[in-house]
């Protein structure tokens, strides 16, 4: 009994912190949904631009991330889901050794739901709400890991993401980078912008701050349509982050 009690409270947590991680909110697709309308702006934004090879801005922006010994944003995820599009915003800290915190920042039930990565490299995550003081281990394989657009959040670290953009280009992928910047939004300032394609097949398009030289927007792509889009705002890199608050 008691075994079975603890199984079914470790189900109720865990579903807790994948609908923090994952589905913060959902919206039926329109005829005209934000992905669709994005994608269109950023096509405009780029049509005009001259292009360069991108492969050393890539090796470049990776040695960057690479040197900071840690850094915060908090990322706005909009992505499509089945069909409805889910929007999730949280807050994300990295310190070398490969440590990570996620705060889920939005939602009613699962605000405040929280997973870490471990020194050690064990992952604890804790629900939101009245969950919040439950805690359990989980498998860095585990379904409740992948966020909407495909990802392991214990993968989504810049370096991560820029270690498996460069293994694409390794495996034959394209990649180029605009040999001028752009303003496409005023909060975040002139960007370069870097498409990465298989074949002729659009995947990835990120926009890097060019006075920071860090992702501040990426547009995933699947079967040449845009699949999510996350925003990066409030990077502070060298934040002083203390050991303890990658401890759960």
């Amino acid at each position: 009994m008691k075994k079975q009690r603890s199984r079914t409270i470790q189900s109720i947590v865990l579903s807790g912190l994948a609908l923090g991680l994952m589905s913060l909110s959902c919206t039926a697709l329109a005829a005209s949904s934000p992905l669709e309308d994005h994608a269109a702006f950023t096509e405009d934004l780029v049509k005009s631009a001259n292009w360069q090879e991108g492969k050393a801005d890539l090796d470049k922006m990776y040695s960057r991330v690479k040197s900071f010994n840690d850094y915060i944003f908090e990322s706005d995820l909009t992505a499509r889901k089945n069909n409805s599009i889910s929007r999730n915003n949280g807050r994300f800290f990295f310190k070398k050794q490969n440590r990570l915190r996620v705060e889920v920042l939005s939602g009613s039930r699962n605000k405040g739901a929280i997973l870490v990565k471990q020194e050690n490299g064990s992952i604890r995550g804790s629900g939101g709400g009245v969950l919040k003081f439950i805690k359990m281990n989980l498998e860095k394989d585990s379904r409740m890991l992948i966020l909407p657009n495909g990802l392991n959040v214990v993968e989504s670290d810049f370096a991560s993401l820029i270690s498996h953009l460069k293994a694409k280009v390794n495996r034959g992928a394209t990649v180029k980078i605009t040999s001028q910047t752009l303003t496409p939004y005023k909060w975040c300032g002139p960007v370069k912008v870097i498409e990465v394609r298989q074949g002729n097949v659009l995947t990835d398009r990120i926009l890097i701050s060019t006075g920071m030289n860090v992702p501040v927007e990426w547009d995933i792509y699947q079967g040449g349509k845009l699949a999510s889009v996350a925003v990066f705002k409030k990077f502070k890199p060298n934040a002083g982050l203390e050991d303890k608050l990658f401890e759960l």
